[in-house]
């Protein structure tokens, strides 16, 4: 087997993570009415205490196997 990971490093602004945020089930099931105030304190927290921009690090880790096939039959 092996294993690993990749770690990826992604700048967004603020109207690209909030896409991402919106794809998130937890986000997904707010209600509307919430999730608008929320993304707007979001907006404006990116834009006046970020430079308008994030920079996020992401790891993602894989394991590769390969499969194995017995051949069993009934005596």
């Amino acid at each position: 087997m092996i294993s690993g990971q990749v770690i990826s490093e992604v700048s967004y602004i603020a109207d690209q993570y909030l896409t991402v945020l919106n794809t998130y089930l937890p986000y997904i099931k707010l209600y509307p009415k919430d999730k608008e105030s929320l993304f707007l304190g979001l907006r404006h927290r990116i834009e006046d205490d970020f430079g308008g921009s994030l920079q996020l690090s992401y790891i993602s880790a894989f394991h590769i196997a390969q499969k194995v096939s017995l051949n069993l039959r009934e005596s």
